[in-house]
């Protein structure tokens, strides 16, 4: 859905319908991906098959791919298109970033193809992934999880046990109880766990699961911290046996940081790993260089590389320096001048 109140919407249409007559418009339009006649009537006039055009992009969230492709398009220099769109091309450039994944629910993610092809493989037939590594970042990994998930159509759940009550950490129960909870969907009961020894909570989720038509995504976060429980790590170890053996069809784990002790050896075809490392001035040049392409894409290369050095040559000190709040600031400081500019 837009952000765009109906008005603007109106003069969304109305501008791109005057400056894109009706043979330019399917060019337009095809130029990202879109068919001008597929969700609209050819006997209307043309602006009321425009307006029908917004209307569906803005439905299936594709109508700033729309803005800013009309904005540097063979007719972006039309002066009443650029007057109309003029205030709202800011929020529709940084709403195509998130659209292509450059920027996430937290913020600009960067330097993480690797987890985007981990997760993917989980969709392919994986079934256990690990983060790891002595970078900072595996924790800011779930949002990317998580959109990769909405994308596929899959079901996410997180646990971070660092924010979960103090119970999360001490008493394998109550985990189980929360995994439970969101496995099994109304009128589906979870079965009970009343009376079952600590050493043995995976036995009745394994007896009673019945595998759904999608794939559940289940991550689990800082299992490496010293306050966790010996016990609550038995327990994600079972689990994570469990699921990497497929004995919880459709069920795929992500487990950040630990638990300690785990060992998935024998199931090396089923598993993948991501080790989160520092992130270098290369990672900096490729990550503005894509945005400065989904945003500007018929620059020419030279006026891109222009772009990309103004965004990232202020942010490079941060990342040499290692510090990774102020480097997060200076990339999305950086970002969003590229994408007002």
């Amino acid at each position: 859905m837009s952000d765009l109140t109906p008005a603007q919407l109106v003069a969304v249409a109305r501008a791109i319908a005057a400056a894109y007559g009706p043979g330019e418009a399917e060019i337009l339009f095809a130029s990202i991906g879109e068919e001008f006649q597929a969700s609209t009537d050819s006997s209307q006039l043309h602006l009321a098959q425009m307006g029908d055009a917004v209307a569906d992009l803005t439905t299936r969230g594709r109508l700033f791919d729309l803005i800013v492709a009309a904005r540097e398009g063979r007719f972006g220099g039309n002066v009443a298109l650029q007057t109309a769109l003029r205030p709202i091309a800011p929020l529709a450039r940084w709403r195509l970033l998130d659209t292509v994944g450059l920027v996430l629910r937290l913020g600009p993610f960067v330097n993480r193809g690797n987890l985007r092809s981990a997760v993917d493989r989980l969709f392919l037939g994986r079934r256990v992934l690990l983060i790891a590594g002595t970078a900072c970042g595996r924790s800011w990994s779930c949002q990317l999880i998580e959109r990769q998930a909405t994308l596929s159509g899959a079901r996410y759940f997180l646990t971070d046990l660092r924010t979960s009550p103090s119970e999360a950490r001490s008493d394998p129960t109550w985990l189980a109880t929360k995994l439970h909870g969101e496995l099994f969907v109304t009128p589906v009961q979870p079965p009970s766990l009343q009376g079952v020894a600590e050493n043995r909570l995976v036995e009745p989720l394994l007896k009673a699961w019945v595998p759904p038509d999608d794939l559940i995504l289940v991550a689990i976060d800082h299992l490496g911290d010293t306050t966790i429980a010996q016990s609550v790590r038995d327990y994600v170890i079972s689990l994570a046996l469990a699921v990497a053996d497929d004995k919880l069809p459709k069920v795929r784990l992500i487990l950040i940081d630990g638990p300690p002790g785990l060992d998935l050896s024998n199931y090396e075809l089923q598993t993948v790993e991501d080790i989160v490392g520092s992130v270098t001035t290369a990672h900096l040049d490729d990550f503005f260089d894509q945005a400065a392409k989904t945003l500007y894409p018929n620059l020419r290369p030279a006026d891109l590389k222009a772009i990309v050095d103004a965004a990232a040559t202020p942010v490079k000190p941060w990342a040499a320096a290692g510090m990774s709040k102020n480097l997060a600031r200076a990339v999305r400081d950086s970002l969003e001048a590229m994408a007002t500019g």
